[in-house]
């Protein structure tokens, strides 16, 4: 599989009808919800900006933070 966020090859770890969870070498360890998948893949994502949220999310004790919305993610995508 492909990281839906970089493109770079990564496995998934228990994945489930809801989410898959991700586990990127670039990006690391992370849950993304099947509609943010689909935006992830229509949608430009600025990939500096999501790994720095999602270090955010790991510092403050979610090993593998849950993506729910790219929208809602403070610019995690752009239209261009």
């Amino acid at each position: 599989m492909q990281c839906p966020i970089c493109s770079r090859d990564c496995q998934t770890i228990e994945p489930d009808g809801n989410y898959t969870h991700i586990d990127c070498p670039d990006c690391g360890e992370y849950k993304i919800v099947r509609r943010a998948m689909e935006v992830a893949a229509s949608e430009t994502i600025d990939v500096g900006i999501f790994r720095d949220y999602l270090s955010k999310k790991r510092k403050a004790n979610q090993p593998a933070p849950m993506i729910t919305s790219l929208k809602e993610e403070q610019g995690l995508v752009s239209n261009g």
